[in-house]
């Protein structure tokens, strides 16, 4: 046999038989370039969660057909098997192959072989090798973080949490150790030492993410900038510290693929506050250079302590504004920690928490987490006397979202610089510390915090992260002359939104919004949308900045074109606005009424002499469906009409339009889901109907005579009704069910009666779902004298998720509930007492009415005649959050709702349903649909999917409707005991608007630049 058929016939077995080769031990000659050690950690691949392993060497070894690579995960063999035929050139023959493993909690091991014909030689092997991201560590002994006061962190080890090489200054002991680790967090020096706060925030992101981690620690204590800095003519110099860590990265093969650089140094520096932030920026652009795929560094403030002098705050104070120059750079600080011994922390309420505040921040960052809130440390924007005798001083932090607290006594470490006055106490209010001076303050040179060594008191934010320390803030007079805001922005957001942003004036109290030289709205911050406006069509803005006492001059004018598409989530929209007089036909208008990437559509008609589109008198604009004719015999039963498209673009969308009845007219009706155009309510073709009649009365029917339910409700006897019909499938295979809800001028309605109990039940689920998707609008009447059936705006769009089911509740500080942000509504709905959770109150008063000022809680069939008394289930929640769950409104097999009214039309919120996961008999899951007047999803959700007793919060993010009304509603998927949720309390927030200049939202929906602001909007993005 020739070698070329040799190396075919060992492909061949190969292939078919990997692993039933025989094996020999006597080693060919090989020198590899790339190959996998022991306990390495390869640097995946973010965008794919993929890190690809290298084995590439030469054998010199001649005879050998092939290398073959094999990859084990957790002991199971993987396939394909990586092979590669050995070219032999003066007796060598070099090898490069490429393998990928997945970055999870799971241990590769590698085997690597040479085979000549059917004999398998191992040349090298590698275990628990994985995937995952590579942080490094460096620093004086903070960065160290030793286990200086005999509490361990090495409760924090994990296997998928490791280090490269030996942690020390002596070269040699650096250059030796080549191999894999396990991170150990208290050793000062050593083998995969990283330090205590390390460790607490590497187990942290490896739980919260389920990606392996690998940390670097090259930190060595007492010493200044100089001592950190590059050897620029040999980079890698051993003898520096700088080139030690480089050493390790790149014998560690992760110079290209660090996430992230965390630094803690500068109390050598005291007192040379320039040199260090010189030293430190050259610091940075090195590490730039050799780890070019860094994405963030973040900086540790130093504290008073360890040779930093209290009032010295200079150095700190340019830490702090570092990440102002560099938009890469965070900043962590260290105040807030109690276990500090002068100039080292202790583990516990010291390095453990500075672990976890760090490791949130990285979260956020780098891992896309949600958790926003309360992250970033309170940082100090601007400071100005807030009352005319200049004996109070509010101090407005970065963060407007963020909660604060005030301990007492931290009065003491602020200081008016170059006053007389002293400072005698304080308080919080949202996100500003509220200062309070024993005199007139205004001559001053700037307001300083210093912090302290040792324990409180401080001013923290809601999860325990100190303040900031600053340096000569400018303190500014208020009620004087205000600047006009500068850098005014229009930016459209839709084909009828436009956002508006400016910087903000210092001692504004609210801010006025010209358009086209007309006011319109004022705004307390420095941002305003405008809706409800024109499409393609261009709007010019000025904004004005006011406080109680002046009026500033207007900006600048800005304008901005409205988009003149619409969202791609609009599959069609029809305002039947039209131009000219009398009676125009159902097919489209030039002019433009219709939008959506299905428009323009014409329509079908059924019994076409009662069919039009007005523009005379009150029916303009409006989709007619009677007309006086004099040769129509009387009396006309039905007429329709039905668009010319099968609307199955996607099998979760939504139905919107408006109707308008006379008092003598018969029903009116929409079908959906049907196989053809123009069927009436009891046509037997496949889909579904709703069927509006006088006084209140509708009719559901799904198929010719299947009436799921008759419903009858005084609320619905209004003359117009606007109607969404929400609608949820995978898609139109007729192979899953799909569920329905209803919603009615933004209140829910039933859509079905439970046949067993006979209650009503608001979320129809249908066996089988749809394969078609005609929809057709009928009507019926008696008296042809009458305008007959009026529809309006009607539009059908398709639809995300807006929901976020959220773990993880286990206290208030984790609970979301801040006092910085604003409220419309909080609600204890189980109790009669107000409960108070990081300074917001939650009202329980009235609650056994289950209504309030502004909400109500509706249980259809009957309303429990107490609150559920749910004290003996033993919730893993802590402090006062425990409150919101004491009792529940619980009504064990029925549907409930929740409606909140009063709320500001086009503007963001955010609703959250504070829930207890009661077990009920042990019989998960608890799982009911849920679906919301702006539309999403509807969606099933199991109350148990965190575990039995857990708290978890349930949000949805949406922006108000014109009538300032937002809905909730629940079916449970089986009805009887233990089924239903329990409602134990509820918030609603309003949402900050903070965009980027793209994309469009529409009403009912959030654009996902508000992702990024709240981690959780799930919404329709689309337009120019």
């Amino acid at each position: 046999m020739n070698n070329i058929m040799k190396k075919i016939y060992s492909l061949i077995i190969i292939a078919s038989l990997v692993g039933a080769v025989s094996i020999v031990n006597a080693a060919p000659n090989v020198v590899f370039t790339d190959v996998p050690i022991d306990l390495e950690v390869c640097p995946r691949l973010p965008s794919t969660n993929i890190a690809n392993v290298k084995v590439a060497g030469t054998i010199s070894s001649p005879g050998y057909d092939f290398i073959i690579v094999k990859v084990f995960r957790d002991g199971v063999l993987q396939t394909p098997v990586s092979t590669q035929a050995l070219v032999y050139s003066d007796n060598q023959a070099s090898f490069n192959l490429s393998t990928s493993i997945k970055a999870e909690f799971a241990n590769y091991d590698f085997t690597i072989a040479a085979i000549l014909n059917s004999t398998e030689t191992i040349i090298a092997t590698a275990n628990d090798v994985v995937g995952g991201d590579v942080f490094l560590v460096n620093g004086q002994s903070n960065a160290m973080a030793a286990n200086y006061h005999s509490q361990s962190a090495n409760g924090n080890q994990s296997r998928f949490l490791r280090s490269f090489g030996t942690h020390h200054e002596v070269p040699a002991s650096v250059t030796s150790d080549l191999n894999w680790h396990l991170a150990d967090g208290d050793m000062l020096f050593g083998q995969g030492a990283i330090g205590q706060w390390a460790i607490r925030m590497g187990r942290l992101l490896i739980n919260e993410t389920g990606i392996p981690l690998a940390i670097i620690n090259n930190s060595r204590g007492a010493r200044a900038i100089e001592y950190f800095q590059r050897n620029d003519s040999n980079p890698e110099d051993i003898e520096t510290n700088y080139g030690r860590l480089l050493f390790r990265a790149r014998n560690a093969g992760v110079t290209n693929n660090i996430r992230a650089i965390l630094w803690y140094q500068g109390e050598s520096d005291e007192g040379n506050a320039e040199s260090h932030e010189t030293g430190f920026i050259e610091l940075y652009k090195d590490w730039l250079a050799d780890y070019q795929r860094i994405e963030k560094v973040y900086i540790h403030q130093l504290r008073t302590g360890c040779g930093v002098d209290q009032w010295n705050v200079d150095l700190r104070n340019r830490q702090r504004i570092m990440p102002d120059e560099f938009p890469d750079i965070e900043i962590m600080s260290t105040t807030g920690l109690n276990a500090h011994d002068g100039c080292h922390f202790y583990y516990y309420d010291g390095y453990k928490e500075l672990g976890e505040f760090d490791a949130a921040l990285v979260a956020r960052d780098l891992y896309g987490s949600t958790n926003s809130y309360n992250v970033e440390p309170p940082n100090v924007d601007y400071a100005f006397f807030n009352d005319n005798s200049r004996t109070n001083i509010t101090i407005v932090m970065r963060n407007k979202i963020d909660s604060l607290v005030w301990e007492s006594g931290v009065e003491n470490y602020f200081k008016l610089e170059n006053s007389l006055v002293n400072i005698t106490g304080g308080e919080v209010a949202s996100n500003t510390v509220i200062l309070h001076l024993d005199g007139n303050g205004s001559v001053n040179i700037g307001l300083t915090y210093s912090g302290h060594s040792g324990s409180g008191p401080w001013v923290l934010n809601g999860k325990g992260v100190g303040l900031l320390t600053f340096y000569r803030e400018v303190v500014y007079m208020d009620s004087g002359p205000v600047d006009p805001p500068e850098n005014l922005a229009a930016i459209p957001l839709s084909y009828s939104s436009i956002y508006l942003k400016w910087s903000p004036v210092p001692n504004v109290v609210t801010y006025l919004i010209k358009r086209d030289n007309e006011i319109i709205a004022s705004s307390p911050s420095p941002n305003f949308v405008d809706v409800n406006l024109s499409k393609a069509t261009e709007y010019c803005y000025q904004a004005a900045s006011a406080n109680p006492n002046y009026t500033s001059a207007w900006s600048d004018v800005k304008c901005a074109a409205t988009h003149a598409n619409p969202p791609d989530s609009l599959l069609f929209e029809d305002t039947f606005n039209v131009t000219g007089g009398g009676n125009i036909n159902y097919n489209y208008n030039e002019a433009g009424r219709q939008s959506g990437s299905l428009a323009p559509l014409t329509y079908s008609t059924f019994n076409a002499l009662c069919v039009c589109i007005t523009n005379e008198g009150p029916t303009a604009g409006k989709a007619k469906s009677s007309i006086l004719l004099s040769n129509a015999a009387p009396p006309l039963m039905s007429c329709g009409f039905s668009p010319d498209q099968n609307f199955t673009n996607s099998g979760d969308f939504i139905i919107e339009y408006d109707i308008t009845r006379s008092s003598d007219e018969y029903w009116a009706s929409v079908e959906f889901g049907h196989n053809s155009q123009n069927v009436g309510p009891w046509s037997p073709d496949g889909g579904m109907s709703i069927r509006f009649e006088n006084d209140g009365f509708y009719v559901v029917q799904d198929g010719a005579a299947n009436a799921t339910g008759v419903f009858v409700y005084s609320a619905l006897s209004v003359d117009t009704l606007k109607v969404k019909i929400v609608v949820s499938q995978t898609d139109f295979s007729g192979m899953g069910d799909v569920q329905i809800a209803l919603f009615v001028n933004n209140q829910p309605y039933p859509l079905y009666k439970d046949p067993g109990w006979n209650r009503p039940r608001y979320i129809y689920s249908r066996a089988g779902g749809f394969i078609n998707n005609y929809i057709s609008f009928r009507s019926g009447f008696y008296d042809t004298n009458y305008p007959g059936h009026l529809y309006d705006n009607f539009k059908i769009s398709t639809v995300d998720s807006s929901f976020d089911f959220i773990s993880g509740w286990t206290d208030d500080a984790s609970s979301s509930i801040a006092s910085s942000k604003s409220y419309t509504h909080t609600i204890n709905l189980g109790a009669k007492t107000n409960i108070i959770i990081n300074d917001v109150v939650f009202n329980g008063l009235g609650s056994n009415t289950i209504s309030g000022a502004g909400w109500e809680l509706y249980y259809f069939g009957w309303r429990p005649s107490k609150p559920f008394d749910a004290t003996s289930f033993p919730f893993h929640v802590e402090t006062n959050s425990i409150l919101l769950l004491d009792k529940a409104f619980y009504d064990w097999v029925s549907d409930s709702s929740l409606t909140i009214s009063g709320l500001a039309p086009g503007y963001p919120y955010k609703f959250t349903l504070y829930n207890g996961s009661i077990g009920g008999g042990g019989a998960p899951p608890r799982d009911s649909y849920f679906a919301a007047s702006p539309g999403g999803k509807v969606e099933l959700i199991d109350s148990l999917k965190f575990g039995v007793d857990r708290g978890s919060l349930l949000t949805f993010n949406y922006i108000a409707p014109e009538n300032g009304v937002f809905s909730i509603s629940a079916t449970a998927r089986d009805i009887g005991d233990n089924s239903a949720w329990p409602w134990y309390a509820f918030s609603n927030e309003e949402i900050e608007i903070i965009p980027e200049p793209i994309g469009i939202w529409i009403v009912g929906f959030i654009p996902p630049f508000l992702k990024g602001v709240r981690g959780i909007f799930n919404g329709l993005l689309g337009g120019n």
